[in-house]
């Protein structure tokens, strides 16, 4: 999984890209810049999405690439250990399927379970204080 690899081997990377894109919101002449490469990462986006014959709307591609850099920035200031495939796994499919709560019982997360805060390997879910402790 592309998450975990990146948590990993670019987490000075990714604190950086990240601490640039704060420092910008200090800096008009940075967050002009920024812009003009947030705008390259949907072009490309879209074209990777193209060649895997993925039918997403291009108005959706920048909601994605927030989605998938949220998920990153969670990831890299985790402790390292607390990142996982699973964890991963579980943020990937809130990504792509969504966290909807059933119209029948609003206690119940996509899956019919109840939201408890643990993730499906009964592990608490990342940035949910662990009351177990």
């Amino acid at each position: 999984m592309a998450c975990v690899m990146q948590s990993h081997r670019g987490r000075n990377r990714y604190l950086a890209i990240f601490e640039l894109q704060l420092e910008a919101t200090r800096r008009p002449v940075l967050a002009s810049a920024l812009t003009g490469l947030q705008d390259t990462a949907v072009q490309i986006t879209a074209g990777h999405h193209d060649k895997l014959g993925l039918t997403t709307a291009r108005a959706t591609i920048p909601t994605l690439i927030t989605f998938y850099t949220s998920a990153l920035f969670t990831l890299v200031t985790s402790p390292p250990a607390s990142v996982s495939r699973a964890v991963v796994q579980d943020m990937v499919q809130v990504i792509v399927h969504g966290c909807g709560v059933h119209d029948e019982d609003p206690g119940l997360g996509s899956t019919g379970k109840a939201v408890t805060g643990e993730n499906d390997h009964g592990r608490p879910a990342l940035g949910v204080q662990d009351s177990r402790h």
